[in-house]
């Protein structure tokens, strides 16, 4: 049942009516803060979003990783990674619109073909201007929190997070990342970039499965638990 808010001066119960109105018309999913409108003046920017589109497509963070969870060299090489099998990667590319990276990232990915990541539109995060040769390609800065709702809710689809591990780490700090996908391969690195750095914050997933492959490498997905669900993180499936 909706709770009737009280106001002092009719200028802010002119205002909570408004709000009503308004969320009046939110789809079911909604009903939190049609039950609460003033909550939503404390939501991120990502989230107000979500309140008014209960179809928002995800970030999923794809990625590889060591054992000892460094996603590559020191240098920045991957020379370690397998690709003796697809992976799920041609199924994963079917279900993405987008894809975002660092320019570190895009600069790398350039030099393994000559039009990486064609028929999907693609968001560099870079400090400096750079001009993209493709209309599909757009060259971004500043905060991601302020980017990526907005691509959010241009696609059709989900957008993969390629990474680096600074842009990754943005991510992760802004609650962008949906989803995780971790392929494990057996390999202890001992150094190199680490997906998740010592100033990371503390972040509650929950399991949905894994695959293992015969050449030893797992695959470990999770999604994020927001802080209004009701998930039990008992309730996992196992999948092999």
């Amino acid at each position: 049942m909706r709770k009737s808010f009280r106001s002092t001066t009719p200028i802010a119960e002119l205002a909570v009516n408004i709000l009503h109105r308004l969320l009046s018309q939110l789809p079911r999913s909604s009903e939190l803060f049609r039950q609460n409108p003033l909550h939503i003046a404390t939501l991120r920017p990502q989230q107000r979003m979500q309140v008014g589109n209960s179809k928002m497509h995800k970030v999923v963070l794809f990625i590889a990783t060591s054992l000892d969870g460094y996603i590559a060299n020191p240098d920045g090489t991957v020379d370690w990674l397998f690709h003796d099998a697809d992976y799920g990667y041609t199924e994963f590319m079917a279900s993405i619109d987008a894809v975002v990276m660092g320019r570190k990232t895009w600069e790398q990915a350039s030099t393994f073909e000559d039009v990486p990541f064609a028929g999907k539109q693609v968001i560099v995060f870079s400090r400096s201007q750079s001009n993209a040769n493709e209309s599909r390609i757009r060259f971004v800065q500043g905060d991601p929190s302020a980017t990526i709702p907005e691509a959010q809710s241009k696609v059709k689809k989900d957008i993969w997070l390629v990474g680096g591990g600074d842009l990754v780490q943005q991510f992760f700090q802004g609650n962008l990342i949906d989803e995780f996908r971790l392929f494990v391969h057996p390999i202890v690195l001992g150094q190199g970039i680490p997906l998740f750095t010592q100033q990371g914050q503390r972040t509650s997933l929950t399991f949905m499965g894994s695959q293992s492959f015969p050449s030893g490498l797992v695959e470990l997905k999770y999604r994020r638990r927001h802080s209004h669900s009701n998930e039990d993180p008992q309730d996992t499936k196992y999948e092999r």
